[in-house]
């Protein structure tokens, strides 16, 4: 994938989302969506983010598909708010983005456009990616903060100086990765790691997000 072929899809809007449910384990009720992003291609069919996300960043475009991406994930989240349904949606944001220190003003100058509540707006940032500029990154985070939008930290586990974020960004959600989900009942390392992982977050009051409950087993 090159910067030619992203440039092209940008242009032609072959980006879009997918919508991920979010449900309680308490009762099973909905409470809010994950956005997935997708790259309709019209001759390779669907492309993998695996594959175009670290194209992205390589060719130095992440900026521009990621802006794409939450633009996309802020007019579904009105749409879905005139039709009635006052959900969360939660969307990835690359660390690329978290130099720019007009992102905060951006983003809730678009919501109030959209008449969208930022708390409605979950921005999921990976935890591999907090420390590139940490000056700027713990600014931007925190004015995200107190403009209303949660944080979450993503793939929580599968990074490092997962502590030290903690301690220093001010995160609301704590957002544990598939690979202790998945087939923890079975795998009884995982299914610790699971525990220690949402005990952890529930002493720092945060909500627990485990993604990658597939069966009524790891369910339970």
């Amino acid at each position: 994938v090159s910067s030619e072929d992203l440039a092209v899809a940008l242009e032609q809007n072959q980006f879009h989302l997918h919508f991920q449910p979010k449900t309680s384990l308490a009762d099973g009720t909905l409470v809010g969506f994950e956005s997935l992003a997708r790259w309709q291609h019209p001759e390779l069919g669907m492309v993998s983010p695996s594959v175009f996300i670290a194209a992205a960043e390589k060719e130095g475009c992440i900026g521009a598909l990621t802006h794409h991406l939450v633009a996309l994930a802020l007019k579904q989240s009105a749409a879905w708010s005139s039709a009635g349904l006052h959900t969360k949606v939660s969307v990835n944001l690359s660390a690329h983005m978290l130099v720019d220190l007009d992102l905060p003003d951006r983003l809730a100058r678009e919501t109030a456009r959209l008449g969208i509540n930022p708390g409605q707006i979950i921005l999921e940032i990976t935890e591999t990616g907090l420390f590139q500029d940490l000056a700027n990154t713990l600014e931007i985070l925190a004015r995200l903060h107190m403009k209303g939008f949660p944080l979450s930290i993503d793939d929580f586990g599968t990074g490092y100086s997962s502590m030290e974020q903690l301690r220093r960004v001010p995160f609301t959600e704590l957002k544990i990765d598939r690979a202790f989900v998945h087939d923890v009942a079975e795998n009884t390392k995982a299914r610790s790691i699971l525990q220690s992982s949402a005990s952890l977050a529930r002493n720092l009051g945060l909500n627990v997000v485990a993604e990658g409950a597939e069966t009524q087993e790891d369910w339970d």
